[in-house]
């Protein structure tokens, strides 16, 4: 319970703040604005937020995020705050597709929608479909990156599952468009809001692997193209778990 006051107090006037004076303008005035001086705008307040947070960002082959590439970008899902880390590393605009419980959420979703984020319900296979397929317009038409988590939840048995399974239709879209995939691996944010872990600082790692086309691995469909990118990252996850447990023992 102390935990989660302390996070209030160091970030909530913060949010509170930049909802009233800019976030709310921008969520019903997008059409004033380009997507790139939006990004801008919520990274800087994403780059306090993190600092308030005492997040320390490990990370690594950021070059294969800031590259010049229209990208579908994969990371795995620990958690809220998963976002946060990709925005704060990316230089260029990122929209993301989230589950529509994140819409519902206090200043959260109006950010999301900022930056021209999409939510789907998962319950609604048309709508899925619909929502997918805006993206995929998108990277087709190379106007901005879209991150899209493939677990399509976060992961809340951490402990006993390294990566939760793939929807293969993420890697529709990338087959459809034909764009690069960038897998992201992320390890240790889930901590920041967990009840279980308090710390004075939190050490976050982030491995940006290098960009995948299915003209590399030449899958047959969807799933031999999940599959391919799942195990790359379930490779990468164990090494960082690995990497961690000897820098602790």
């Amino acid at each position: 319970m102390f935990k989660y006051i302390g996070i209030v107090f160091r970030i909530g006037p913060l949010l509170v703040w930049n909802y009233f004076t800019w976030i709310l303008y921008y969520y019903r005035h997008k059409d004033k604005y380009t997507l790139e001086e939006r990004y801008k705008k919520l990274r800087k307040l994403d780059l306090k937020l993190l600092k308030r947070l005492h997040v320390d960002i490990d990370a690594k082959g950021v070059e294969n995020l800031n590259d010049k590439q229209i990208k579908l970008i994969t990371p795995n899902h620990q958690s809220l705050l998963d976002p946060l880390v990709l925005i704060a590393l990316s230089e260029k605009p990122i929209s993301f597709v989230a589950k529509k419980e994140v819409q519902k959420m206090p200043i959260i979703g109006k950010a999301f929608k900022v930056i021209d984020g999409e939510f789907i319900d998962r319950q609604d296979l048309r709508q899925q479909i619909k929502f997918l397929k805006i993206v995929e317009k998108s990277l087709l038409n190379k106007e901005h990156s879209w991150g899209i988590f493939p677990e399509g939840t976060r992961n809340k048995n951490i402990e006993n599952v390294l990566i939760g399974e793939f929807h293969p239709g993420t890697f529709k879209v990338a087959l459809n468009a034909d764009v690069t995939v960038l897998p992201v691996v992320i390890e240790g944010i889930h901590k920041i809001l967990s009840k279980k872990y308090w710390s004075r600082r939190y050490s976050v790692a982030i491995t940006f692997l290098k960009s995948i086309s299915n003209k590399d691995i030449n899958a047959k469909n969807t799933i031999e193209y999940r599959d391919f990118v799942y195990n790359k990252m379930c490779e990468e996850l164990k090494s960082l778990k690995n990497k961690r447990l000897l820098q602790n023992s």
